[in-house]
Parts: C-alpha cells; sequence; structure tokens
C-alpha cells in the first residue's frame, strides 16, 4: 500500500489551474528501489507533477522533504513497530495537532487523517489523479501562519 502525505503551505494558490507553471513537488519516501523507480518514471511523464527528491531513511523523509519544498510525499506503508517521525504520524489511530500562538491568543489546528485513496483506476493516471486531489485540497486551505485567513480561529473567546 502507498501512503501520500501532503505538506501545507507548498503548494501554489488555489486559483491556479493545473495548467499552471508551477508543478506538484513530489517527494518520494521510503520504499523498495524497484517501486521507486516505477514511480518515478509515471511521475515523471506528469506535465504538473516534478519528483524533487527522494528518503531512503523514514527518520529524514520530513526533514529532506521539507528541504525540497515537496507538496506531497508518496511513501510506502510502514512495516515494523512504526516508531519513527514519519511512522508516528501515519500510524493509527488518526491523531491531531493544534498550534498555540507565541502568545497564545490564536492557533490553527490540523487533522491527520488517513483517507482511502484508489489508485487501481485501470491505468496509470490512478496515482497522478490522488496526488492533484490531494495537492489540490492543500490549496484550498488557509496557511497555519496566515492568523487573518479565512478559517483561522481565536482561542481566546
Amino acid at each position: 500500500m502507498l501512503i501520500l502525505a501532503a505538506i501545507h503551505g507548498s503548494y501554489p494558490d488555489s486559483d491556479r489551474t493545473e495548467a499552471a507553471l508551477d508543478p506538484i513537488r513530489i517527494h518520494l519516501g521510503p520504499m523498495p528501489g524497484m517501486l521507486g523507480n516505477i514511480l518515478s518514471d509515471l511521475l515523471g511523464s506528469e506535465p504538473d507533477i516534478m519528483i524533487v527528491g527522494r528518503s531512503t531513511n523514514r527518520n529524514d523523509c520530513l526533514a529532506d522533504a521539507r528541504a525540497a519544498a515537496a507538496s506531497v510525499i508518496v511513501t510506502r506503508e510502514a512495516v515494523g513497530d512504526g516508531s519513527d517521525c514519519l511512522g508516528l504520524i501515519l500510524a493509527e489511530p488518526p491523531l491531531g495537532l493544534l498550534e498555540v500562538s507565541h502568545d497564545g491568543q490564536s492557533a490553527a489546528g490540523m487533522s491527520l487523517v488517513r483517507e482511502p485513496v484508489q489508485l487501481n483506476d485501470g491505468g496509470p493516471s490512478g496515482l497522478s489523479e490522488a496526488i492533484r486531489r490531494i495537492a489540490a485540497q492543500l490549496a484550498i486551505r488557509p496557511c497555519a501562519a496566515d492568523h487573518d485567513a479565512p478559517g483561522h480561529r481565536d482561542i481566546t473567546g
């Protein structure tokens, strides 16, 4: 099973179209070499998707993806105890995160919930379409750092 994880804040604005010049930036997480090569070949042929990095170590995957300004991480389902950072994020049950501002006057939240994604739609485009859907979800959500953005909630009452 492949896991697609989105990184908020690095996808273009929501008013951009699929034909925009800025591609969806993909970081390939830990997976067997052959699977990574297949995914690179499939995604490399998409005009709006760019592979910007690849990690072999689960402990470095999130930092590597951020350093490459990736929008989406594509990785293989965790095998093992899931004690590394990426494994803990992907583990069940789902997590939520509330980030309180330095002055305690506001906060931003996010839910880390797994959603089933069908990849076997009869062709290789299923993976690309799944990535586009995840990236589009990022484009409509305000950045947690933007306290004036729609959806930002003041927690002081």
